[in-house]
């Protein structure tokens, strides 16, 4: 997009000239400046990779789970495939210090099995090595595509200083690289590149699948064959391998079938950040200022809860007045974590990219999308909180902090997802007052 500042013709033997060079060298200086110093600080967080000296910011996990504890479990998959093993074994291969379960669908198996071409800890980094490209390309991106000086910056800080950014790399995770697909895709969208944007978004379904909940917002759209044709090659490039696999589709469905299960609150931690972990919470509020504990509410509450979001996603996507895949597609990603019950600080990486794209490409929810965006890139207050109420690390150290407490730092994400959400349905269904293009 042209600048009409910068494009503004200037006669160059006059005082006024010289003064307007003069003024937008040093705007661009200026500009310069403060994007090399949030590019320093993104290296200063990224030493502590090798330091750890960002580590207690965030919950207890790092220090339990280890350094790229969930990288290694596609690792270990890899390594089973090359065995003729069953990649959803719960057992270790041994192949690496530690790692957990493997998530993922058959479909992206190829590429667990092509990072054992390395050792694991130098696959590891490879991997940080692809992530940080992805950033560099994203933050490209933004700067070509926001129209002013000022977006620009603000979009590039939430690339660049998201505290949940370095959690992702610490674990080694695979959810930034969905997330730079789907913002690969709104922004193809947006500008009128439907197989790009199709490729980018069906490609996000083979790292994780929840982008399916864009399904209906995409069909509405118009992008039919897209739907359809993407949902097809992940099943037939899936169900052979759970099918014919001994003990894969019971190992695919323990590990992926506990985000629908009811998990009773001492069994939650603290790192699930979700609006589910808010919601339980609430439910505390007879059980202690009443004196009730009614366990039907802790298990029906969630569940009808996480049924109503899916039922609002359908319905707003299917019915939109303006079918607009960008503000459906963001609609289901904050659905998603809205709905489902593990939603791990380092998942709000996709939440940041989210927000980045509307404040790029929806100006009637730029300062939505903004406000948002930085709640979603801020750590939590753990570590404030961890000194206020000493109790050693523990995944229910939540429910030693005051009831009060406790909802005050679950809602830090909680509120502004749903009022996030609440304004994408309007967005959809409400009246068309602005065009979301420039």
């Amino acid at each position: 997009m042209q600048n009409p500042t910068l494009d503004a013709p200037i006669r160059r033997g006059g005082a006024a000239g010289r003064s307007l060079r003069r003024a937008l060298a040093a705007g661009l200086t200026r500009r310069g400046l403060l994007l090399a110093g949030m590019a320093a600080v993104h290296l200063l967080m990224l030493s502590s990779l090798v330091t750890g000296w960002l580590n207690p910011v965030f919950d207890d996990r790092p220090a339990a789970a280890l350094q790229a504890h969930d990288f290694f479990s596609v690792y270990e998959a890899g390594v089973r495939v090359l065995r003729g093993e069953n990649a959803y074994a719960p057992e270790s291969t041994g192949a690496t210090p530690h790692a957990t379960y493997f998530r993922y669908v058959p479909a992206f198996l190829p590429a667990a099995a092509a990072f054992t071409l390395l050792p694991p800890r130098a696959a590891y980094w490879l991997w940080v090595a692809v992530l940080e490209g992805l950033l560099a390309l994203n933050v490209w991106k933004t700067w070509r595509l926001a129209p002013e000086p000022g977006l620009r910056l603000a979009t590039a800080a939430l690339w660049l200083l998201s505290a949940p950014y370095y959690f992702e790399l610490y674990l080694g995770q695979f959810s930034f690289l969905m997330a730079t697909l789907l913002f690969w895709s709104a922004c193809a969208f947006r500008e009128g590149r439907d197989r790009r944007a199709g490729a980018a978004w069906a490609a996000s379904l083979f790292v994780k699948t929840y982008p399916v909940l864009m399904a209906p917002g995409l069909w509405r759209a118009g992008h039919r064959r897209l739907v359809a044709g993407s949902l097809a090659a992940l099943v037939a490039l899936s169900a052979p391998y759970l099918l014919l696999v001994p003990g894969a589709w019971a190992g695919f469905s323990a590990v992926n079938g506990g985000s629908f299960s009811h998990v009773t609150l001492s069994r939650m931690h603290h790192g699930v950040l979700g609006f589910q972990a808010f919601l339980r919470h609430l439910n505390r509020i007879p059980e202690v200022y009443l004196g009730m504990s009614p366990v039907w509410a802790e298990m029906a509450v969630p569940f009808l809860w996480a049924c109503a979001v899916g039922v609002v996603i359908l319905v707003a996507s299917l019915a939109a007045r303006r079918p607009d895949p960008v503000p459906a597609m963001a609609l289901a990603v904050t659905g998603y974590f809205l709905m489902f019950r593990d939603v791990w600080e380092h998942y709000f990486v996709v939440m940041v990219a989210v927000c980045v794209a509307l404040a790029l490409l929806q100006p009637d929810l730029r300062r939505w999308a903004l406000a948002c965006g930085v709640l979603f890139a801020l750590p939590t207050p753990y570590a404030l909180l961890e000194l206020a109420y000493p109790t050693g690390p523990g995944a229910t150290e939540h429910l030693v902090w005051p009831l009060g407490v406790a909802l005050a730092y679950f809602s830090l994400k909680a509120v502004p997802l749903l009022l996030l959400f609440l304004r994408l349905v309007l967005a959809l269904v409400g009246p068309d007052r602005s065009s979301p293009r420039r």
